[in-house]
């Protein structure tokens, strides 16, 4: 492959990016749907699932950072065309997360009201918070498991059969949100927010059962009980992957957004009102950032494999230039649409307008963020992770503290200002790293 000549690279770049895409977007939308149906039911109703949604990306980041972490070493292992460590991988990953996500579990039901407790919220938005929380979390493993299978199906050429397995359940979480929540005369109660909780955990477990039959069919799910060396020096290549993972953002950045969520609670309901909004909507931009680094790593790690340095330089490019132009898209789409869109969600004239204001400095900062990403990406890759954990593990610590003072004594200028700078600073300070230490590796 030249990069005079990379059409077949490109096709096979967006064969992967878009069943990803829709994947997550699909995963995402999920909370955008609990969102649209719960803001019916009132303004404390959805602030108090959008205060919820820190600990909810808490725990999926965690998740997120161990199948990251299985995820380029399934790449490594595909790339170089070794099938059986393939599967020793695909088993070692799986028991993993498991055992991470059972411990989660536990934690979150034993303790879940005294870390709930943690924010001090109006009216009955900490009600709410509960009652949505209470019966989430039966979700936990089983989102753990689809992650992996995920990971493993964009892995070995299945993303799109992935990505159609994941809308059909959302439209069967569609169709449960809407008859939990409201209920059905004369057959079922309404449930509120739990109905909302429910059937997502419904929604997670009928998504595990079929992504489970598609790979055991296509013989990926194979136990060992043999190799015991082989099985521990994989589960410690994997588990130090994830760390660098886990340090970089896993745990460190739904730290931060709780954090955030803190400093938003000093401000006015309309406010809150419209952050929880955009939490949601944010998560379309998520959805891209997330499949142009999946994607990118994916390759990147195949190439590197391969020993295929040109394709892993322009895969990098093209991941840098659609991280512009996407991003690019959304913040234009947002200065003439942003009153629309919030007109979805919201009633009060004064929380629209916040809601435009702050999902415009809310893109820019994804812009900022999705280009440090693309850095990150390379990093973990070319097995150089500790300098995207150094910097996400900074730039997530100061996005813990210094909002929270900012909003304190400036209000919501300062809130959003802060959240500017501190990704300029990160994203630059990535840039180091990259032109320092892994520039010469890409460029060759």
């Amino acid at each position: 492959m030249t990069l005079n000549n990379n059409t077949d690279t490109n096709r096979e770049y967006f064969e992967i990016f878009w069943p990803i895409f829709f994947t997550i977007a699909a995963n995402s939308a999920f909370s955008i749907i609990d969102s649209f149906f719960i803001a019916v039911m009132g303004e404390e109703q959805l602030a108090g699932l959008g205060l919820v949604m820190s600990f909810v990306i808490f725990i999926l980041a965690a998740i997120g950072s161990l199948s990251s972490g299985l995820g380029i070493n399934l790449s490594h292992a595909y790339g170089a065309g070794l099938e059986e460590r393939l599967k020793m991988k695909i088993y070692v990953g799986f028991f993993i997360s498991i055992l991470f996500s059972l411990i989660v579990f536990l934690l979150f039901l034993i303790f879940g009201d005294n870390i709930l407790s943690l924010f001090d919220s109006p009216g009955n938005v900490s009600l709410y918070m509960k009652e949505y929380f209470d019966v989430w979390i039966y979700s936990i493993p089983f989102i753990a498991i689809t992650s992996v299978y995920s990971k493993v199906m964009n892995t070995t050429g299945m993303a799109s059969l992935k990505s159609k397995i994941v809308i059909f359940t959302l439209a069967v979480n569609s169709v449960l949100n809407y008859y939990f929540i409201f209920g059905v005369e004369g057959y079922l109660q309404p449930l509120g927010m739990e109905g909302a909780a429910l059937a997502t955990v419904l929604a997670f477990i009928l998504q595990t059962i079929i992504l489970a039959y598609f790979l055991n069919k296509k013989g990926l799910l194979k136990i060992y009980t043999k190799n015991v060396l082989k099985l521990k020096i994989i589960s410690f290549k994997i588990i130090k992957l994830s760390a660098h993972f886990l340090m970089g953002g896993g745990l460190v950045f739904p730290i931060a957004f709780m954090m955030l969520n803190i400093a938003i609670l000093q401000l006015s309901l309309d406010t809150i009102v419209a952050y929880a909004a955009i939490t949601r909507i944010e998560l379309v931009l998520l959805a891209f950032i997330m499949a142009i680094s999946s994607t990118s790593s994916i390759l990147i790690s195949k190439y590197n494999g391969a020993k295929n340095k040109e394709g892993v330089y322009y895969i990098f490019k093209l991941g840098y230039k659609l991280t512009i132009a996407i991003v690019v898209s959304l913040i234009i789409f947002a200065l003439f649409f942003g009153k629309e869109i919030g007109g979805l969600f919201l009633e009060s004239e004064s929380a629209i307008e916040i809601f435009r204001t702050m999902w415009i400095v809310f893109l820019v900062s994804g812009l900022i963020t999705g280009i440090m990403g693309n850095i990150h990406t390379a990093f973990y890759a070319l097995k150089t992770a500790k300098y995207a954990s150094v910097v996400g593990f900074t730039r997530n610590l100061t996005m813990a503290l210094i909002p929270y003072f900012a909003t304190k004594y400036y209000g919501l200028d300062g809130f959003l200002i802060s959240m500017i700078t501190i990704n300029t600073t990160a994203m630059f300070v990535a840039l180091y790293f990259y032109n320092t230490k892994i520039k010469e590796r890409i460029i060759g």
